[in-house]
Parts: structure tokens; sequence; C-alpha cells
């Protein structure tokens, strides 16, 4: 039984657009785009299979390839009407930021699909399904897979002390499957372990003062630092800060959440002065 995370749900997300001409022609044109561009297209034929007719990235076009054949192996009739498919994918970020850009992408496919989209992800991604939980919601979360089955009750957390808490990136992209990778199955108390972070997140859930919150946040942050074979992102990075530092995503790469007695400027000045630029308030980016 996995343990049960605090979920909270992004303003910003990914918009999947598809118009279909019905003709002879069997093909997907697929484009992906960000606030910077158009990132990514490829032609895909549907022509007995699904094949990679043309891309400038390759990776990523099979990438692709995998997550369409998932779906249509879900859902045989997904694909299966002859004609031009366009699929154009818009995020409302910078795709560098992950923000769960790839679990959108993956619900959004599913539900094109008309398919399940957690059995999807389980087929693709070795991820808990927590940003597929995220994708669907419009309200916070408290997330955890029990026996591979996804459980979600919607929660309220909407802090008073919401002002002192910041959201910086780091710039250092991080992979979720690598961080999976370093998990340590074999430590010591593992079930008490995940017992304590399920509480954690309960009790993060309802706090009540920030000095509850930072107290659970730095607890949360040393068990998994011992799980996972890292020293804490605060004690790697910011030692000084007046507060407590919770690494988001994939552990120790994308963004962080940082919370403390200062206020947001105060924060955002603090991380300005290391070279860390892009900054969010929590009214900018929760939903």
């Amino acid at each position: 039984m996995g343990a049960r995370a605090l979920a909270l749900p992004l303003r910003k997300g990914q918009t999947m657009e598809v118009d279909f001409t019905p003709g002879p022609a069997t093909s997907i044109y697929w484009a992906a785009s960000d606030p910077t561009g158009v990132w990514f297209e490829a032609e895909v034929s549907l022509k007995k299979k699904l094949t990679v007719e043309s891309s400038g990235d390759f990776k990523t076009a099979q990438n692709l390839m995998n997550l369409l054949i998932a779906a249509r192996s879900l859902n045989p009739e997904f694909l299966s009407v002859a004609g031009i498919y366009t699929v154009n994918n818009i995020l409302d970020f910078n795709r560098e930021w992950g923000w769960g850009s790839s679990s959108t992408l993956i619900s959004n496919v599913a539900m094109w699909a008309e398919v399940d989209p957690f059995e999807l992800n389980r087929m693709i991604s070795m991820g808990s399904g927590y940003d597929i939980a995220c994708a669907r919601s419009e309200h916070a979360l408290l997330y955890r897979l029990r026996e591979h089955i996804p459980e979600m009750e919607e929660t309220v957390f909407h802090p008073d002390f919401h002002e002192h808490i910041a959201f910086i990136y780091l710039g250092k992209k991080q992979s979720t499957s690598d961080e999976i990778n370093r998990f340590n199955p074999d430590a010591a108390h593992l079930s008490s372990r995940i017992a304590e972070i399920s509480r954690i997140s309960e009790q993060m859930a309802v706090s009540a003062t920030l000095e509850q919150f930072n107290n659970l946040v730095d607890r949360h942050e040393s068990i998994i630092g011992k799980l996972l074979n890292h020293l804490p992102i605060k004690e790697q990075l910011f030692p000084d800060f007046e507060g407590s530092v919770k690494s988001l995503g994939a552990w120790g790469g994308d963004f962080i959440m940082a919370s403390s007695v200062n206020d947001y400027l105060k924060t955002l000045r603090y991380f300005n002065e290391k070279g860390y630029n892009v900054a969010f308030s929590w009214n900018e980016i929760i939903s």
C-alpha cells in the first residue's frame, strides 16, 4: 500500500484539440506547443499499425507512439476510422517546468480514446498516477495507491498562511523514472515510514499555523531523503533559508515549495539573489 499524498491541481494546464477529416488517407498530424512556440511535430501513419512517418524528435515521437498504441490496445476502436487527424497540444506554461505535462497528455489521450486514464498511465509509466488525479480534479486531494488501485479523497487546502508560500523553479529538469529507481524498497521499517508519511499528508491538509506546516514539511523531507538516499534540498542548497523547503515533482529537481515567516516578496528576493529567477506565489498557480 502506498502513502497518502496531498495533491494540489494547478491553474495552468494542457489543452488538446483534435480535428478530423474523413477520407481514404489515414494519418495523424501531431503538434505540441507552449508559450515559446511549437516544440514538437510529427506525422503518424495509421496503416495497419502506428508508425512515425516523419519527426524532428525521434525519442518524443516514439514516446507518443507508445502512448497511442497503449490507448488503442485498451480500445481497439480508437483511431479505427480512416481519415486525417490533426492534433494540437497546447501547454499554458513552459514545458521545461514539468508541472505534470506528460500526465496531462496521458489524461487527454485517455479522454479522446474513451479509456481509463489510470490504466493507460500504468501501461506506459512507472508513476503512481498522482498527476493523473490532479489532471482530472478541480479540488485538492489526498491520493494514494492501494494494491495498484488509485484512491482519491477531496479535501480543502487553502491555508491562512498561503501568502507565505512560494514556488521556485530550480532549472533542473528531473526524470521521474530515475527518481523512482532510486527508491529503496528494502529500507528498514518501510511500512512504518509509509504510515508516517500518510499521517504527515493528512496533518498538512488541516495545518492551522505556518509553524505546524513547516514542521511537517521538514519531517516529510527527512523521511523521503532517507528512502531515496538524498540529502533534503534545503540542506543541499538553501541551509540559511528562514523557513522550510520541500521538493516537488521528481525529488530534487523541477520546482520547490518554500514556506517562511517572511512574506512572499522577501522570500522571492532570497532566491533571486541565489540565481533562481522563476518563481510564483500561491495565488498565481494554485487552483
